[in-house]
């Protein structure tokens, strides 16, 4: 079995035009920033979510003692 091959030229990018060039280069767009908070608003916040986890946590320790509270009794 002979398999023929065809020579070929290797594949090159054409250099481009300049209709494709762009004429401005092209900068990054940065939005505006935003007023930043203070170290105590971010402390409050998060003193604020804490409580709001500790509260939750006490109401699910609360339900589990009772629900334990009424199993040991019906024993």
């Amino acid at each position: 079995m002979v398999i023929l091959m065809e020579m070929v030229e290797p594949y090159t990018k054409a250099p481009p035009t300049p209709a494709s060039t762009p004429v401005h280069p092209t900068t990054s767009i940065i939005p505006p920033r935003r007023r930043s908070k203070s170290v105590a608003e971010l402390l409050a916040e998060e003193a604020l979510q804490e409580q709001r986890r500790h509260e939750e946590s006490e109401a699910k320790t609360d339900r589990f003692l009772e629900l334990f509270e009424r199993m040991v009794n019906k024993l």
